[in-house]
């Protein structure tokens, strides 16, 4: 399908060039969507990307699918130097949570200054990274959409050979200063993991476990800190929840102090939406139309 798009490009704080594709209204819109991938994805690879990259514009949502350094299982960035240029190997076997910030806020930066007023961001996957954004930054954007927010706890439990046995050998080389060490065992998805990333993101009090749907016991840290406007939208099959999709929002509407949290669960979907990109698009169309 044929969709003009306009490439565009941006360097975060720590210097990192990334990748986005924007969509636009044929009238201008004050209004942005900012769509990030989850971990080892890409921001064309789910198909759902190109029926909100239609019906956003329509609806008066300008659409940006971005890029972050957590994308792929590796892959080559370019990084500024005090030469000019230089390739830096990152990519989700080298993802570290925090650094997350670094690339929202370059993409949320330029939309402020391409003239958006409205910055609504939306992430498949691993929301987590745009609620610990806003947590950081509570005035920078106006509404979050969380679409198959995981438990990743239940995943590194539930996927990850001997994981108990593993984290503790992904400290110890993190403590050896052996972070860019790859582990012995591979992530969901047979997604390559280095020991930094592996501690980083499997550690069980790390900023990534957030959304403890297996774990309830756990407290949500920053989730709950955020008052603005939050949709949460998972499919009934979603294998990375660990629990009964609606008992999940439902968990998550328990933990929100949102002015204005809503949810929904869609019929016979997977983590992805394949063959449900229209009712996923549809939904989160109708919630924005009412706040």
């Amino acid at each position: 399908m044929n969709i003009p798009g306009r490439i565009l490009k941006t360097t975060t704080a720590d210097g990192l060039e990334l990748d986005a594709i924007l969509f636009e209204p044929r009238t201008k819109s004050s209004s942005i969507v900012i769509h990030f991938h989850g971990k080892e994805g890409d921001f064309l690879q789910n198909h759902f990307v190109e029926r909100m990259a239609i019906d956003y514009p329509k609806a008066g949502y300008a659409y940006m699918t971005a890029t972050h350094r957590g994308k792929s299982y590796m892959a080559d960035f370019l990084r500024k130097s005090a030469t000019g240029y230089e390739y830096t190997q990152l990519g989700s076997a080298f993802d570290i949570f925090e650094e997350s910030e670094y690339d929202i806020d370059a993409w949320v930066s330029l939309a402020k200054k391409m003239g958006f007023q409205e910055i609504i961001l939306q992430q498949h996957s691993t929301p987590q990274k745009i609620t610990w954004y806003t947590y950081n930054n509570p005035n920078s954007v106006s509404k979050l959409i969380l679409v198959s927010p995981a438990d990743t706890l239940f995943a590194f439990e539930k996927y990850v050979t001997d994981y108990p046995a593993n984290l503790k050998l992904a400290k110890k080389l993190v403590d050896q200063g052996k972070s860019k060490e790859l582990m012995p065992v591979a992530l969901w998805s047979n997604c390559p993991v280095s020991a930094g990333t592996f501690y980083n993101w499997g550690n069980p009090n790390s900023h990534i476990q957030e959304f403890n749907y297996s774990h309830p016991e756990k407290a949500f840290k920053y989730f709950p800190k955020i008052k603005l406007p939050i949709f949460a939208v998972l499919g009934e099959n979603d294998f990375a929840v660990g629990e009964p999709a609606q008992r999940c929002l439902d968990i998550l509407k328990e933990k929100s102090n949102s002015v204005n949290f809503a949810s929904k669960v869609i019929k016979n979907a997977a983590h992805s939406y394949l063959g449900q990109e229209q009712e996923l698009t549809d939904t989160i169309l109708q919630w924005l139309k009412k706040v």
